[in-house]
């Protein structure tokens, strides 16, 4: 079977979980005032609290060891900082299980993929940030205010999804500073944030990465939280509720055990998947559990 024949079935299954969380999107009430202004406060206090403390006091850290020449890539040791203070304010909390010493060991370099839903993933996520670890991004961000010198300060490695051959070499660059300099690298795979459940399909730059630099992949799951009815956050119906949110490091994936990038982004995609029905099912949700397959 062709790669275009196995790539066809996943295709129409996002295709039409896209389009049922589209309908039930459109099913929920109209949101009243009331619960547009609780959505705007609450995300306004939350940005405003981790940005504060971001610039305030992780930014001027970060910029002195910059200039000593002693910080490498995300200042794992300072994001937790706005990451644990902000999520209080909005009635938030994390939940972490199964490998969480990969991203806490420090001692081997990973290529960590993660699935994306919202904003809240940064800020979830900055509580647990493995240690010598630097993000892919677009490059596009660079224009960013803020995000931008954020992206600069922490070596970011930035692709230029609109260029294919500048791609290329930033991934084979990337591949040189995981083998020389031990680092590990963050990749949303599925390119863009998803808020309709399950999982997109995944981009190869992660998998070929893993495979040039000779590096574990690590899956990183975060459960879902954007159901316009029963989750935590949605901006599409001014959803922003309490509740907590499970991230589950998956087993790594050494790179080579699979013959084709593609069967590698195929096998951690598939891992990615079940562990996401099975924490939908877990939480009591078990009619989301069927978008991730």
């Amino acid at each position: 079977m062709g790669k275009e024949e196995r790539a066809a079935p996943a295709a129409a299954a996002e295709t039409a979980a896209a389009t049922a969380a589209t309908s039930t999107a459109t099913a929920v009430a109209k949101p009243g005032l009331l619960r547009k202004i609780k959505f705007y406060v609450k995300f306004t206090l939350g940005i405003s609290v981790f940005l504060i403390l971001l610039f305030l006091v992780v930014v001027p850290i970060t910029v002195v060891r910059r200039l000593l020449g002693i910080q490498r890539g995300l200042p794992a040791d300072l994001l937790w900082i706005p990451g644990e203070a902000s999520l209080p304010f909005i009635g938030v909390k994390y939940k972490l299980e199964g490998r969480v010493d990969l991203i806490r060991s420090g001692h081997q370099p990973y290529i960590f993929v993660l699935n994306h839903q919202s904003q809240l993933d940064s800020m979830v996520m900055a509580t647990n940030v493995p240690t010598d670890m630097v993000i892919v991004a677009k490059r596009s961000l660079l224009l960013m205010p803020g995000i931008g010198f954020i992206l600069w300060l922490t070596d970011a490695i930035l692709i230029d999804r609109k260029n294919h051959a500048s791609s290329v070499a930033s991934m084979a660059a990337a591949a040189q500073r995981v083998t020389n300099d031990k680092l590990s690298v963050a990749v949303f795979p599925e390119g863009t944030r998803n808020r309709h459940g399950g999982l997109l399909p995944f981009k190869k730059g992660a998998f070929h990465l893993a495979r040039q630099a000779n590096v574990p992949v690590v899956p990183i799951v975060l459960s879902e939280y954007t159901d316009p009815t029963t989750g935590i956050y949605n901006s599409d119906v001014f959803l922003f509720s309490s509740g907590t949110i499970t991230i589950r490091v998956l087993d790594p994936i050494r790179p080579h055990t699979e013959p084709t990038v593609e069967r590698l982004r195929d096998r951690t995609r598939a891992a990615m998947s079940a562990a996401l029905v099975d924490m939908n099912r877990s939480s009591g949700t078990a009619h989301k559990a069927k978008k991730a397959q």
